[in-house]
């Protein structure tokens, strides 16, 4: 990443409710084994007409881990759940 002048990426993954596995910082499978490549860990959760972001792990947030927030799909604004 620092060869290419990356500062950041995005990576997306599928998890699935059934499987158990998480890391010691509760991020789920297929990503709990490398977890620590990630400064950053959202959940986005289907919840009504809204979609609910659920920070897992944020290295450098002021928000805690285990913060909600909401986001609007028709407006594309965030706001604390």
């Amino acid at each position: 990443m620092n060869e290419r002048g990356l500062k950041m990426i995005w990576f997306s993954a599928v998890s699935h409710r059934e499987d158990p596995r998480v890391s010691l910082d509760g991020v789920p499978a297929p990503c709990h084994e490398v977890d620590s490549l990630f400064e950053t860990v959202l959940l986005i959760k289907p919840v009504g007409d809204a979609m609910k972001l659920e920070i897992v792990k944020c290295d450098s947030c002021k928000l805690d881990p285990g913060t909600i927030l909401m986001l609007d799909p028709s407006t594309m604004l965030i706001k604390k759940g």
